[in-house]
């Protein structure tokens, strides 16, 4: 049986990885556009 209180803190962690995921890839491509000019 899945606690509630585990899936809240399930989606919150994943959900954190996936801003942070984002975040990084932004900055890659930002970095990458900096090196081009």
């Amino acid at each position: 049986m899945v606690d509630l209180s585990m899936v809240i803190v399930g989606f919150i962690v994943i959900n954190q990885f996936v801003v942070w995921f984002l975040r990084v890839d932004y900055l890659c491509k930002g970095l990458f556009e900096k090196l081009n000019f």
